[in-house]
């Protein structure tokens, strides 16, 4: 459920403009997952300690106001988002909650240098939250197999990243050309934790679980550009390259020191009035992280 409440207080001046607004977001989950098993093979069947009901709610309130100015060639905006979160939730036949509550200020900014109707120059600040979804928060185990169980962490903190990000756009007739460099830090990280010596449900397993880590920060540029033949061709390409180092902080020992790239081209070509043919690719390469390593990923698509 969303209620928001958008406030515009129009133009103060010319080229200022102020908007304050209001938000509420609420969620309620509730799963219920029933095993009987037949342990004596009589017939008689009876609730499993397998079964699980989780029930979650999850509210956010928040307030913003956004500044925005005109000034010569520059365009340039101010902000400032409040936040009040509450969440909690709870296992079935247990009597224990995790009540989670947290305030937050996202501040932002954008400056935008115009240098002529082709050229155009930004600069950047933003905090952003990532919230921990139900799955990395619900504690009960779930087995792939006799040997391998994931289990959720319900005492997962939100991560935050603030942002500072540039760029720089150039415009033709033929079409734009976008360098984007960046640097982001990001406290409280939310990774996968794996423990090959686990035992749960008196099993020696392989756990999978999430964890916060203490920083992670990362920079790298974003190089993106567009082709356009007039009606008959429309082209896209991307490159990014990044380096991540993360630091688990004085009560862990994992972190990772990784640089990793991505790739995108995609194209649209009509053969006539009545017929379009449509392709993409996409490659990421091989990424260290603590304890492992994401393998490469590639992706095409034909239409």
């Amino acid at each position: 459920a969303v209620l928001a409440v958008l406030l515009p207080l129009g133009v103060v001046a010319p080229r200022t403009k102020v908007e304050t607004g209001l938000k509420g977001t609420a969620r309620w989950l509730d799963k219920d997952f029933e095993v009987t098993k037949d342990a004596l093979g009589n017939g008689t069947w009876a609730p499993s300690n397998l079964s699980n009901q989780f029930n979650f709610n999850d509210q956010v309130g928040a307030a913003y106001a956004v500044l925005s100015q005109g000034a010569g060639k520059f365009d340039l905006q101010g902000g400032l988002r409040a936040e009040y979160a509450n969440r909690d939730f709870s296992l079935k036949n247990s009597s224990t909650k995790y009540p989670y509550s947290y305030t937050s200020l996202f501040p932002s900014a954008v400056a935008l240098y115009k240098w002529s109707d082709m050229t155009q120059g930004k600069i950047a600040y933003s905090r952003r939250i990532r919230r921990p979804g139900t799955q990395e928060l619900n504690p009960f185990p779930t087995f792939f197999d006799v040997q391998n169980v994931f289990i959720g962490n319900p005492k997962l903190n939100p991560e935050y990243t603030d942002a500072l990000e540039f760029g720089l756009t150039r415009t033709g007739q033929l079409g734009s050309l976008q360098l984007s460099p960046f640097y982001r830090h990001t406290s409280d990280i939310i990774r996968v934790a794996i423990n090959t010596a686990d035992v749960v449900d008196g099993r020696e397993v392989t756990s999978v679980s999430f964890q916060n880590l203490a920083t992670s920060n990362s920079y790298g540029t974003d190089l993106n550009g567009s082709l356009r033949l007039g009606k008959i061709f429309n082209g896209f390409a991307s490159f990014n390259v990044f380096k991540q180092v993360t630091d688990g902080g004085s009560l862990s020992t994992l972190s990772s020191n990784a640089v990793t790239w991505s790739t995108r081209v995609s194209g649209t070509y009509t053969v006539n009035p009545d017929l379009t043919a449509q392709a993409s690719y996409f490659y990421r390469a091989p990424m260290k992280i603590e304890r492992g390593e994401f393998s490469s990923t590639q992706m095409a698509q034909f239409s």
